[in-house]
């Protein structure tokens, strides 16, 4: 399977391409007040709100950013109707709605065996990571990004409030 090998506070992290609508440069997101500090607001796609994930809280949380919005990319997910027949034979999941989200950079697709992937770390207790691997020299953590919108959508994992 293929993968979407991105960073994030210069952490590489990766998610299956068939997962991935399509990837575009920042557009202006509007900030929902008082929401979660994972959801960046929404942005207008093709005349539908659409909601932002910000992975930086997401994915390290009580941390402070400092980004600059040209460095800062989206990824646009696929939404269950839009799913492929080859994602759902990988048991792939996704949501009704669309989702986008905010990444620090692209770096490149990667073509994986599922025997490369690792099992986390034991110390390692996000439920959202599906697994590591090394690239040359490089360590790619492979995220579940049903698990991790999951975890915003329940509230369970880090922080809901603004800080």
């Amino acid at each position: 399977m293929e993968y979407l090998v991105f960073s994030v506070n210069h952490e590489f992290f990766g998610i299956p391409v068939l997962l991935v609508q399509e990837l575009s440069r920042l557009y202006d997101i509007y900030p929902v007040p008082g929401h979660d500090i994972r959801i960046a607001g929404l942005v207008n796609l093709r005349g539908n709100a659409v909601t932002v994930i910000d992975l930086f809280h997401s994915l390290f949380p009580g941390q402070n950013q400092n980004r600059t919005a040209q460095r800062q990319k989206l990824i646009t997910l696929e939404s269950s109707g839009t799913l492929s027949a080859q994602a759902l034979q990988y048991s792939l999941h996704t949501f009704a709605d669309p989702l986008l989200l905010l990444v620090d950079n692209l770096h490149r697709v990667i073509t994986l065996h599922d025997n490369v992937i690792e099992p986390p770390p034991a110390h390692l207790h996000d439920s959202f990571v599906d697994g590591v691997i090394k690239d040359n020299e490089q360590l790619i953590t492979m995220l579940s990004i049903e698990k991790l919108i999951d975890s915003i959508y329940t509230g369970n994992g880090e922080p809901n409030g603004v800080p």
